[in-house]
């Protein structure tokens, strides 16, 4: 009896300080769900007031180190938001003193770079700045190598990013957790100049360019020279969107993302191999044992490769990871694989509490949990012989990937709107073949480069490339497949949460039948479809393309898009990053009728990407010889979806005659009824078709919602239109602070004289409007998401 009481005790002292732990995370995790910070000052109180009372109550304890958790995400948070630019400054001619510290990213259009800045002037005088910006170069400049400092003229803004339903990407939350405090762009002024400096800062990062100018420049004719370069040095900016996209489809996305796999096989192999010499020396392993040695050259290896990775959050996470390990194996401790877990998770959100804003974290975690639970019954049973093992790791191996598959399949739907149904068996293959072949392959290369020997180092860049061709086709065949990945509608949390709950019950043992109650709680997933329109009424979304026009109008079967934003070459694609999800968060597969206002690349720069993924049965636009597949919007054209009624208002047929062939007023203008409401769509027309309108169509042009002309532009939205319209609401589709001021304050104050109420997707994200019976307006950035939100 005595002897089970002190098994209890020793439990109890073991179990107790990883439940403090996992309380401290935990508060550390809750933080990043609140929509405002708390003061320093009383989160401080609160903490001393739990302090006060864990010397007398055990369950004021716990409490503590929940309070802890959260109290210390807090006051890193507000540290972090302290360092944004300051309001005043934005859209202002500044001067920053600074150094390039990330490897520049150069497209056809611009050359970018993260700027850590040293010190900040505005007229002469010296003022507060952000520690980081993200800084983008249009003019023909010197070659901006990683580590140079420069005194710059720039213009910012504060950190902010676009807002839309069914995004995977959210920009502002990732300028935000890398600490970049504003972006803007260098003006071309003669001020700007290199400074030369003593000593090379940020070493590191210019030795991962120079690896990477030559894999660009030596292997510029190989197509997969961009996935080596993400692999040994952690850039993936030279990825094209097609391998993006199969990556996308397979699953197989963090192969070329450096974190944990590929941080422990450095360290793994490493390990293995100076623990195994280290054997053979005799004496010194007498005086030091060979797994301090092991653990010594893996701690090297692992904070090596993670500084060639340009230590990204994905890799500071696994290096945290790393050290746990490493620690617990010189510590001579034997805690338990959820145990080791429980300590990371600690360590990482302790080192850097924002990681949670990085769904990466939540992958990590989360499959490393499963791992750790399913391998068990991965274990072959005692006694059987070597040969049985072998015979069955390839089914073990079959068997996690299908675990990782269904277990993560529902977080990864939750995080980005789809999940790859070929997963298990892409990583099936891949990832044997990248972290066993072309990940050393590679870094042998990167070894030799190192030791300067360009000829050995471009063998082994070519052979590892060699390997990796084959593998593609592989890939690739199994990304194009139609049912590689599934891209379910715009799913609720409870939805989602279901399967985990599901996964939870396949765990429990004693639990029969346990496989066919999992299977279960998938069901409400694979079957759930968004609510739809009624009939006779329709939903118009404006979403958020910063300066452009793009929006959805949707009746109960039909779908029309009218407009797709811009595109910038080697950049930002609206259509891509923007509609398209859009579309497939709603749940739609198909465009009845895609149109294009005018051929100007803010409102048609996205037509491509939305083309080729949906190939829309109709393509109308008003410049038909600049949009390929299309016919002319004419006057006149008239037709009816579930009760709702679309009609043609512009061009004209004397449209051509009177010049408006191309440009603005070129606008095909579509008016949309149901019932007592409707819409009108205006693209950019100014006021010469706002006239002609009012004399065409006296007294017809009311409509309850007005899309702004030409984005609130001075040369639109005249006097006479707005009172034939009598809009309700006013939509603005509008960049952040843009460069042609839009709207003009002239114009939003007539909307305001006329009482008409306006929202401007630059402030409030995607607005969706919805008639079913009655109007309602829903703003996407209006919902609380996250205190960072700018």
């Amino acid at each position: 009896m005595a002897h089970m009481d002190m098994a209890h005790l020793g439990m109890a002292q073991r179990i107790a300080p990883s439940f403090n732990l996992l309380l401290f995370s935990t508060g550390v995790i809750s933080h990043r769900f609140t929509d405002q910070l708390v003061q320093e000052s009383l989160a401080l109180c609160l903490l001393l007031l739990a302090l006060l009372l864990a010397t007398r109550l055990h369950v004021a304890r716990l409490l503590l180190c929940f309070i802890m958790g959260f109290s210390w995400a807090n006051h890193v948070a507000t540290g972090v938001m302290a360092q944004r630019l300051a309001p005043g400054l934005e859209k202002q001619d500044v001067i920053l003193e600074g150094h390039i510290c990330t490897i520049p990213r150069i497209s056809i259009r611009h050359v970018g770079f993260d700027f850590c800045v040293d010190a900040l002037f505005y007229n002469g005088n010296q003022r507060a700045h952000p520690n980081k910006v993200r800084l983008k170069s249009y003019q023909d400049q010197p070659f901006y190598q990683a580590g140079q400092q420069w005194r710059l003229v720039v213009r910012m803004k504060r950190a902010r990013g676009l807002q839309n339903p069914g995004s995977s990407f959210d920009y502002e939350t990732y300028l935000f957790a890398n600490r970049i405090g504003a972006t803007g762009y260098v003006r071309e002024d003669a001020r700007n100049q290199l400074i030369p400096a003593k000593n090379q800062a940020f070493p590191v990062t210019a030795l991962r360019q120079s690896i990477s100018t030559f894999i660009a420049t030596r292997l510029h004719d190989h197509p997969h020279n961009g996935i080596l370069t993400a692999l040994l040095v952690g850039l993936r900016g030279n990825m094209d969107r097609l391998a993006w996209e199969i990556l996308k489809n397979t699953g197989t996305i963090h192969l070329v993302a450096i974190s944990g796999l590929h941080i422990g096989l450095v360290s793994g192999l490493l390990a293995w191999l100076t623990g195994w010499l280290w054997r053979l020396t005799g004496t010194l392993q007498n005086r030091i044992p060979a797994s301090t040695v092991a653990v010594g050259f893996a701690l090297a290896g692992g904070l090596g490769y993670a500084l060639l990775a340009g230590m990204a959050i994905p890799t500071r996470r696994a290096l945290v990871m790393l050290v746990v390990v490493c620690f617990a194996v010189i510590a001579r401790s034997r805690p338990s694989p959820l145990e080791i877990l429980n300590l990371a998770l600690f360590a990482v959100l302790l080192f850097d509490p924002l990681s949670v804003l990085d769904s990466g974290f939540w992958l990590s975690f989360y499959a490393v949990a499963i791992i750790l639970i399913f391998l068990p019954r991965l274990r072959a049973p005692p006694g059987q012989p070597p040969i049985s093992r072998f015979v069955r790791l390839p089914a073990s191996w079959l068997s996690m990937q299908l675990a990782l598959g269904v277990g993560m399949g529902p977080l990864v739907v939750l995080l980005f709107n789809q999940v790859s149904i070929i997963s298990p068996l892409a990583n099936l293959l891949a990832v044997p073949v990248i972290s066993l072949a072309v990940v050393p392959v590679g870094l042998i290369g990167l070894i030799m480069f190192l030791a300067g020997s360009e000829s050995a180092a471009l063998w082994f860049f070519e052979f590892a490339l060699v390997i990796f061709s084959y593998l593609w086709e592989v890939l690739e065949y199994l990304g194009t497949l139609s049912w590689s990945a599934w891209k379910p509608s715009n799913v609720p949390g409870p939805v989602l949460l279901a399967p985990l709950a599901g996964m939870a019950t396949w765990l429990i043992r004693p639990l029969r039948f346990r496989t066919l109650v999992c299977a279960a709680w998938f069901v409400p997933l694979l079957v759930f479809q968004p609510q739809k329109v009624e009939p006779g009424h329709f939903t118009y979304t404006m979403l958020d393309v910063g300066q452009g026009l793009a929006g959805v109008v949707e009746t109960r079967n039909h779908v029309l898009v009218y407009d797709t934003g811009p595109a910038y070459p080697g950049g930002f694609d609206a259509g891509e990053s923007v509609v398209v999800p859009y579309l497939r968060s709603r749940g739609l597969d198909r465009i009845d009728i895609l149109l294009i206002s005018h051929q100007h690349n803010d409102h048609a720069g996205g037509f491509g990407a939305v083309r080729r993924v949906f190939e829309p049965a109709k393509i109308l636009s008003g410049v038909p010889s600049q949009i390929p597949g299309s016919i002319k919007c004419r006057a006149g054209q008239v037709w009816q979806w579930d009760g709702v009624t679309f009609e043609v208002l512009w061009p004209n047929s004397s449209a051509d005659n009177d010049g408006y062939v191309h440009g603005n007023n070129a606008s095909c203008v579509i008016r949309v009824s149901g019932g007592e409401n409707s819409l009108l769509l205006t693209g950019d027309i100014e006021a010469e078709v706002e006239k002609a309108l009012v004399q065409r169509y006296p007294g017809q042009l009311r409509s309850t919602v007005l899309q702004v002309p030409h984005q609130g532009s001075r040369t639109s939205s005249t006097w006479q239109f707005l009172k034939q319209v009598q809009p309700r609401f006013a939509l603005i589709s509008a960049g952040y602070l843009n460069r042609f001021g839009h709207p003009h304050p002239d114009i939003v104050a007539r909307y305001k004289v006329l009482e008409v109420t306006h929202a401007n997707t630059a402030h409030r994200g995607a607005i969706t409007v919805t008639w079913s019976p009655r109007l309602r307006v829903w703003r996407y950035r209006d919902n609380p998401r996250g205190y960072w939100y700018n």
